[in-house]
């Protein structure tokens, strides 16, 4: 009979470095992102891939969001930025084991410190 092991929250789960921080990771972002453009195309809403946020002079110092949608509601853009992370990252483990979306958290935290 084989013997079950049990996990310890204090060690990676096999594999789960390579989901969280492997060469994978851009590599789905782009598909993510490329698969919302395709779907706001369909949608007739003039999406923009890589896109500055057109917000006036605050632009020159943000980022360009993954896709803008430049008349989204009430004739203000919608700046689209997605993040891929996963809660198997040895550095989200511990705590996304008890709080949900905890590391879709500290991932913005990371991108958008405040």
């Amino acid at each position: 009979m084989s013997e079950v092991r049990k996990l310890n929250v204090n060690e990676p789960y096999p594999g789960s470095e390579a989901l969280a921080n492997g060469p994978d990771v851009v590599s789905r972002h782009n598909r993510v992102r490329d698969t919302l453009f395709e779907f706001c195309q369909r949608a007739c809403l003039g999406a923009q891939l890589e896109a500055g946020s057109s917000l006036g002079h605050e632009a020159r110092q943000t980022r360009p969001a993954d896709v803008l949608i430049p008349n989204w509601e009430l004739g203000k853009p919608a700046a689209i930025d997605l993040c891929v992370t996963s809660p198997l990252n040895s550095n989200t483990l511990q705590v996304a084991c008890v709080t949900p979306n905890s590391a879709a958290m500290q991932a913005e935290q990371r991108k958008h410190p405040q």
